[in-house]
């Protein structure tokens, strides 16, 4: 069974998540989460038949948003903190980067991005992915997936080929995840695009996700 799951919204209220995992065909029930949470409320949840955790970075970015782009080691030993914290309450967890170099906006990704004008922004967040892949592929089941793109709104017209091709992007993410990882689930959020209301909306944007080659 392919490890990739493809969502319209992340709303981690229920849903279910099929992978060869301890995870298989489980129900989950959770939250999403920045980068205040500690140990108490990890058991909290867990006390409250929750069991799973979406950690997003968007004001602690694991990576600087600004050069030279480093990593961020702080926020990288807060993400080992949860992930020890989770694994001792059963709760699975999220990877969200959720914010890179090129996205002006903290909590939400937008068309007018210089993220989707330029392939070397891609390359700092292929960078970052190959990073998480190699530093948690030997990770337990503690981590529930890797969602790779925080609401992804793209440009339009979109270009195949070009940096704003969203397939693209997820298929070079997916390729030099695999590179190190192959055990743990790949989330690829559909991207947002405007409806006849003008409102955004990730439903139409279904329809125009690739899943990319990944026999894992």
């Amino acid at each position: 069974m392919y490890r990739i799951l493809i969502i319209g919204t992340l709303l981690l209220v229920s849903f279910t998540l099929q992978a060869q995992t301890t995870f298989e065909n489980t129900t989950y029930r959770g939250v999403n989460c920045g980068v205040t949470l500690v140990e108490e409320d990890v058991k909290a949840l867990a006390d409250l038949g929750g069991n799973l955790i979406r950690l997003s970075f968007p004001s602690n970015p694991l990576m600087d948003i600004e050069p030279p782009y480093d990593f961020n080691e702080d926020a990288f030993a807060y993400l080992d903190s949860v992930l020890h914290w989770s694994e001792k309450y059963g709760i699975g967890v999220v990877i969200d980067p959720h914010r890179y170099p090129g996205t002006e906006h903290q909590w939400t990704m937008l068309g007018s991005d210089p993220f989707w004008q330029d392939f070397a922004w891609h390359e700092h967040t292929i960078r970052l992915w190959e990073f998480i892949a190699q530093r948690y592929a030997q990770y337990s089941d503690v981590i529930a997936g890797y969602d790779l793109l925080n609401e992804p709104g793209v440009p339009k017209p979109v270009k195949e080929g070009s940096p704003g091709d969203l397939n693209l992007l997820y298929a070079k993410l997916t390729e030099v995840i695999r590179k190190y990882d192959t055990q743990h689930t790949i989330i690829l959020a559909a991207p947002r695009v405007m409806n006849e209301a003008g409102r955004g909306s990730y439903i139409q944007g279904l329809p125009t996700l690739e899943l990319p080659d990944d026999e894992h």
